[in-house]
């Protein structure tokens, strides 16, 4: 009898709020990670506003499902950088990537020391950095759970990144995001809300 219920630290939805996007992410700092499908006009806006307004934003594009390697390639190159913020902006392969890029670029051991079934899957070690989510698709839920799902070729299957602390600090949900999605995209996202 009863139940625990763990949420994004704050939820801003309504047609529009994407809007208030910059200004709420350089409440975190002025060197800002941005995780980016490759085809959403917000996301260009967005950093070319972040930018106009003095930070300093690194881009990484994600393209389908994270894996193993491509995070571990990001890895290599972000964990030498000052980065205060990282924010996401697509779908919930893109918000996978930023949560766990968010998660593991403070970590001070390998990636798969905190991976479920094939590696340690050992809690990550320090708190992730703050972390923004801003879907483009209405179907994953990505923007509010505390996982990253992450595919391992080499194991031939999907495993999880799992930390309460991987939950959003804010997850700015604006429908308006979602009005160029390609039909195909958004009939899966769709799909996807209803068996979940």
């Amino acid at each position: 009898p009863g139940f625990s219920l763990a949420l994004p630290g704050q939820v801003l939805f309504g047609r529009g709020r994407a809007s208030e996007a910059a200004g709420l992410i350089l409440e975190h700092g002025r060197s800002v990670l941005l995780v980016r499908g490759r085809s959403v006009a917000f996301a260009d806006m967005l950093a070319a506003e972040l930018r106009s307004a003095g930070a300093q934003v690194t881009e990484e594009t994600g393209q389908g499902e994270p894996t193993l390697p491509q995070i571990e390639t990001a890895l290599a190159a972000l964990r030498g950088q000052q980065i205060d913020v990282v924010v996401a902006v697509g779908g919930g392969s893109v918000i996978d990537l930023g949560k766990a890029l968010a998660a593991l670029i403070p970590q001070p051991g390998a990636v798969l020391d905190h991976l479920e079934g094939v590696g340690a899957g050992r809690p990550l070690d320090a708190a992730p950095l703050p972390f923004i989510a801003l879907p483009t698709t209405a179907g994953t839920g990505a923007e509010a759970t505390k996982n990253a799902v992450i595919g391992v070729p080499e194991a031939g299957r999907k495993v999880s990144l799992r930390d309460l602390r991987m939950l959003p600090d804010l997850a700015i949900v604006d429908p308006a995001l979602t009005d160029h999605c390609p039909a195909p995209v958004t009939l899966a996202s769709g799909l996807d809300a209803v068996t979940q």
